[in-house]
C-alpha cells in the first residue's frame, strides 16, 4: 500500500487495476488488522480506502463500496471515542445502497448494530431503544438476521444495559432465552474454539450484563 501511494507500479499496471488491488488489500487490513495498527496509520489507510471507494463505487467489485468505507470510518470514530462522528458515518453507510446483484460484504443489520453502539456511547436512549428492540427482535426470531455472533453479543449487552439503567424489566420468556444464551456463551468459553477469540470481548460484555440482569 505504501509503495503504491509512492507511485510504484504505475508504469507496469493500469491505474484502475492498481486501485482495485489496493482497495482489496485495504479492506482486508481494515477488517482484520486494525488492532495491530496505530491510530495514525489506521486513519491514513481509511482516507485512502474512502478515496478509492468514491472513485470506483460503480464497479462490480464488492469490496470497494462507499458503504464499507463509511462503516469502517464509523468504527474508527468509536475506537477514538467520537460517538457523534461515528453516528454520522454509520448513517451515511446505511444511506448507501448496493445493487442486489453484487455480494453484500456487510448487512444493514450489522451497520445498525454499530449505529446502536454510537447511540449508546452518547447515552442517547431515545434513539437507541427503538433500534435495540428492532435488532433484539431479529435475534429472537432465530432466522437469518444478517448479524454475526460478535454483533449479537454486543447488541444483547447494550440492550440489557439500557434496560437495567432505565429500571425496566424483560419479560420472563426473554429472561429464559437470555439464560439459555448465557449457558451457550459459557460453554463456548469452556470449549474455547479459535473463532471465539474474534468476539470474546463482546461475549464478556454480554455475560456481565446477563448475570446482572438475571440476579437483580
Amino acid at each position: 500500500i505504501d509503495n503504491i501511494e509512492l507511485g510504484m507500479y504505475r508504469s507496469e499496471l493500469e491505474e484502475g487495476l492498481i486501485a482495485v488491488t489496493e482497495g482489496r488489500i485495504l479492506y482486508s487490513v481494515l477488517k482484520h488488522s486494525c488492532d495491530t495498527l496505530n491510530l495514525k496509520k489506521e486513519e491514513f489507510y481509511l482516507e485512502i480506502f474512502e478515496r478509492i471507494c468514491e472513485k470506483y463505487n460503480h464497479s462490480v467489485e464488492p469490496l470497494i463500496k462507499i458503504r464499507l468505507a463509511k462503516n469502517f470510518k464509523g468504527a474508527y470514530y468509536l475506537q477514538i471515542g467520537n460517538a457523534i462522528l461515528a453516528e454520522e458515518s454509520f448513517l451515511a453507510a446505511l444511506n448507501e445502497k448496493v445493487p442486489k446483484e453484487i455480494p453484500q460484504m456487510i448487512s444493514e443489520a450489522q451497520i445498525k448494530s454499530n449505529l446502536l453502539s454510537a447511540y449508546y456511547m452518547q447515552n442517547d436512549l431515545e434513539m437507541a431503544f427503538p433500534l435495540a428492540i428492532e435488532l433484539w427482535d431479529l435475534i429472537r426470531d432465530e432466522h437469518e438476521t444478517g448479524l454475526s455472533e460478535k454483533d449479537c453479543y454486543r447488541v444483547l449487552a447494550i440492550m440489557m444495559g439500557m434496560e437495567i439503567y432505565s429500571m425496566r424489566d424483560f419479560e420472563q420468556a426473554d429472561k429464559a432465552r437470555i439464560k439459555d444464551l448465557l449457558e451457550i456463551a459459557c460453554q463456548c468459553i469452556w470449549d474455547n474454539p479459535p473463532e471465539f477469540h474474534e468476539y470474546a470481548a463482546e461475549c464478556a460484555g454480554f455475560i456481565c450484563a446477563a448475570v446482572f440482569l438475571l440476579l437483580y
